[in-house]
């Protein structure tokens, strides 16, 4: 269209477009091929129309963009096509930005003029520069948060920028993590069991509606191992889209902490559960030791008594045996308590094992093949070698019945060094001597495995098993200053480790202690017996006159200390707890300053742990464990006689 006739054939529209371009916020510049100015629709800065029209437009740029707007000018005559460019004035010290377009005024089909329509942009040049520092600063912030931070663009569903602490977390580079969202990062499921998906748009929601949630999540690492965090979500003020910062913190290692402050407490609520039961067990073996003693004392009597009866013998034989059945779980009940009176020996492990081997053979049958592997140079340990050929016994018979079909039973002693930071809870630094007990058998789930200590807790049927033989053992090697350790897994066996701090005496030889026949005799030694239970001290009295002594009684410490003080005394034959305030080792420093040298025999159910250095006989007492026959009593009396 020709623009500059149709001007003129109307005076009207004239006035009406001149009125528009006058008015016009830009300014509005019309140039002919030289460059000369034909129009100007505004005169500013102190300019005069006759300054203005005529001259070359390049005239009023600045020195270095006069070639630029020139160029431009004759690109638009030549092409017919529309150009613009910026440029930088300053005036009077104040810096100017402009925006001009350049379009065609064509005449003819001929372009006869350059139309060049500037826009003072200073005022959006500045406001975009403000943007772009707010927007690097807010990168800067972003990039160095003490978090990891993510911008969520809500409608792609994906990160829009993260900082270099959100890409360490992840594991993923920049440029990766951009092309992904939360869901992408996160297991399908959280561990509440809600879909990620749904859980993470809920989030999203309750934070594009003005709320700052904040809530506990798992994300995954690009290895695949799960990250605990903690996220807090704010929408970020933006006009164009809708975004949502997120704060990371990864909380594995207070995850890690409070599991270890829950296992803490578990294990002190199960060590409180369990030395609870041990002082009830423990006290119930200590009166039912006191019962046995009388009741298998007795039987022993009647017995004897008895003469040729085979039919009143059988029935005596059978409640005797079933009294020391009763004395075998009570001395595990003990053992679990740790409140056995044990007589620690120096031993030598290896050897104890090589006496052992018949009787395992003997007890496990044909289909368990008992194999040992001995460590060349073996260290030696203190213990009390019946209890501990009692604990091989019960965890043997534990492998066997792991091992239905049959299998292999390992017996393996090692010296062991456990150093500073691979030492368990129960066990300091140091030397020790090993024992591990394998079985190729069915092996234990972890929940098993969690219970297989305590007490009267077994897999096996009724009828098959108390519950006692791995409780009883770990308590035994417990108060014998060791350790004991089950790794087993279903389908892979079972290793039993008992560990025993090592001594560096030589071991001693084995003397073995039981009833036996031979009742050596007495020649007419007082002995005062010291017991509150009136029943053993009539027992007591009974088996000490059958043995040609002669018994005198007491209750408790001051009466028999009165009776030291006027009455000759060969030997004191005291229980270890007594009433009156007075324990049977107290009675006998009394004793003694009575009667120096005095001959001591203790008995007793068990051996209190602040008595007997938590369990263990000092090689210098002499104690006699209930319940005890005629002939034990006979023997172990003989032995502390001159």
């Amino acid at each position: 269209m020709n623009v500059l006739p149709m001007l003129h054939d109307s005076a009207e529209w004239f006035e009406i477009l001149s009125s528009l371009v006058d008015n016009a916020p830009d300014y509005i510049v019309v140039v002919d091929r030289e460059h000369h100015i034909r129009f100007c629709n505004r005169l500013e800065y102190g300019l005069q129309a006759s300054e203005v029209i005529g001259a070359r437009v390049e005239t009023f740029a600045p020195r270095e963009d006069r070639v630029r707007i020139g160029q431009a000018i004759d690109s638009v005559f030549s092409s017919g096509d529309c150009a613009s460019y910026e440029y930088r004035v300053v005036w009077r010290g104040r810096e100017y930005w402009f925006s001009t377009r350049l379009g065609p005024v064509l005449e003819g089909g001929i372009v006869a003029y350059v139309t060049l329509i500037t826009t003072d942009v200073t005022e959006q040049r500045a406001a975009a520069e403000d943007l772009r520092q707010s927007e690097e600063r807010f990168r800067t912030l972003v990039q160095h948060a003490p978090e990891a931070i993510t911008i969520l663009d809500v409608d792609s569903r994906k990160f829009t920028m993260v900082n270099a602490i959100a890409c360490e977390l992840f594991g993923l580079g920049e440029a990766e993590l951009l092309t992904k969202g939360p869901v992408e990062v996160s297991p399908p499921s959280q561990p509440d069991g809600r879909p990620s998906s749904l859980a993470a748009r809920e989030f999203v929601q309750a934070a594009m509606a003005g709320e700052e949630p904040a809530f506990e999540w798992v994300h995954l690492h690009k290895d695949g191992h799960p990250i605990p965090c903690e996220i807090r979500l704010v929408r970020l003020p933006d006009p164009y889209r809708k975004l949502v910062r997120g704060s990371i913190l990864d909380i594995s290692e207070r995850k890690r902490a409070e599991k270890e402050r829950e296992r803490i407490a578990e294990r002190l609520l199960n060590a409180q559960k369990m030395e609870a039961l041990g002082q009830l067990t423990g006290g119930v073996a200590h009166d039912f030791n006191n019962l046995l003693t009388v009741i298998l004392g007795n039987l022993e009597l009647v017995r004897r008594s008895l003469g040729d009866r085979p039919d009143l013998l059988e029935l005596t034989d059978m409640a005797t045996t079933a009294g020391r059945h009763a004395s075998s779980l009570t001395q595990r009940l003990l053992a679990f308590s740790r409140k056995q009176p044990l007589a620690p020996v120096v031993v030598d492990l290896n050897q104890l094992i090589r006496d052992m081997r018949g009787l395992l053979i003997r007890t496990l049958g044909e289909a368990v093949e008992v194999v040992t592997f001995e460590q060349d140079d073996l260290w030696s340990c203190k213990v009390d070698p019946n209890q501990m050929e009692s604990a091989i016994l019960n965890l043997a018979l534990n492998a066997r019945d792991a091992m239905p079909t049959g299998g292999r039973l390992i017996l393996e002693t090692s010296n062991v060094i456990l150093e500073a930071g691979v030492t368990t809870e129960e066990l300091a630094p140091g030397c020790y001597v090993e024992l591990s007990v394998v079985d190729e058998g069915e092996g234990m789930t972890p929940e098993v495995l969690g219970r297989a200590l305590e007490p009267f807790f077994t897999t096996k049927g009724v009828g098959r098993g108390s519950g006692l033989g791995l409780s009883m053992a770990y308590g035994f090697v417990r108060q014998s200053g060791g350790g004991l350790d089950i790794v087993s897994r279903p389908g892979q066996g079972t290793t039993v480790r008992i560990r025993l701090p090592r001594v560096r005496e030589p071991a001693a030889g084995r003397v073995r202690e039981g009833p036996g026949l031979d009742e050596p005799r007495g020649h007419g030694e007082r002995v005062l017996v010291v017991e509150d239970e009136e029943r053993l001290r009539r027992l007591s009295q009974i088996f000490l006159e059958g043995l040609g002594y002669q018994p005198t009684l007491a209750r408790d410490g001051p009466s028999a200390l009165a009776i030291l003080g006027g009455e000759e005394i060969d030997v004191l034959f005291c229980d270890v707890v007594l009433p009156g305030g007075m324990n049977g080792f107290e009675l006998a420093r009394a004793a003694r300053e009575i009667v120096p040298g005095l001959p001591v025999l203790y008995t007793s159910g068990y051996a209190a742990e602040s008595i007997l250095d938590e369990g263990r006989l000092d090689a210098q007492v002499d104690l006699l464990a209930k319940p005890f026959t005629r002939a034990m009593l006979a023997q172990r009396l003989r032995s502390v006689l001159p």
